[in-house]
């Protein structure tokens, strides 16, 4: 099965659908994305205190990771870091984390990093 590449610019627009609200199930449809190859793209707010070294000014951070897990090699468990607010109403807390100890089963597919100043 061959998976759906989305381009950097329909990558940009998943995160504006996520930072608008909209449903996993409704940015799947949208994008034409199998919810089970969704999951693993989750989208991280991350901290909003970095501060440009050179120029001093706060920044925001945000990272988005798309991940291809191998079928099987992993658990699916509740998150071992607290979620506030839950990135997705659809998204349940005890099936946030993916982990697997199986060598190779993972493969990055794409890394979106947004800073924006503050």
């Amino acid at each position: 099965m061959k998976l759906k590449s989305l381009s950097l610019q329909e990558k940009v627009k998943v995160l504006a659908r996520m930072d608008a609200g909209a449903s996993m199930c409704a940015i799947c449809a949208e994008f034409d994305i199998k919810s089970s190859t969704f999951y693993p793209f989750i989208a991280l707010d991350l901290f909003d205190r970095f501060v440009d070294p050179c120029t001093r000014k706060r920044v925001q951070v945000r990272v988005v990771l798309q991940v291809a897990v191998k079928p099987g090699s992993y658990k699916v468990g509740s998150s071992s870091v607290p979620w506030t607010p839950t990135p997705d109403t659809h998204l349940h807390p005890d099936s946030i984390e993916w982990v697997t100890k199986e060598r190779g089963a993972t493969q990055l597919l794409a890394l979106l990093v947004s800073v924006e100043e503050k």
